[in-house]
């Protein structure tokens, strides 16, 4: 089972990354992560967007993180 927390930890943080990438990203219409979303928005709604798929990105890969801290201190 530790080897799964230390997976899960390692998932975390690419996550928290990724959301770094888009939350400070100058043109998010062209990243990876932001594909599914519209091209024909203009460059401040696609940055307003970002920001916000980016704080749900930060939420998710902290709550995955935290989890994985509480596993290891569990000793599950």
């Amino acid at each position: 089972m530790e080897y799964a927390f230390i997976f899960f930890l390692i998932f975390g943080v690419l996550i928290i990354f990724a959301g770094c990438s888009l939350y400070f990203s100058k043109d998010p219409r062209r990243s990876v992560f932001f594909a599914r979303v519209r091209e024909k928005q203009n460059r401040e709604d696609a940055q307003k967007t970002a920001k916000e798929i980016a704080v749900a990105l930060f939420g998710v890969g902290a709550a995955i993180i935290v989890y994985c801290v509480i596993g290891f201190i569990r000793g599950v």
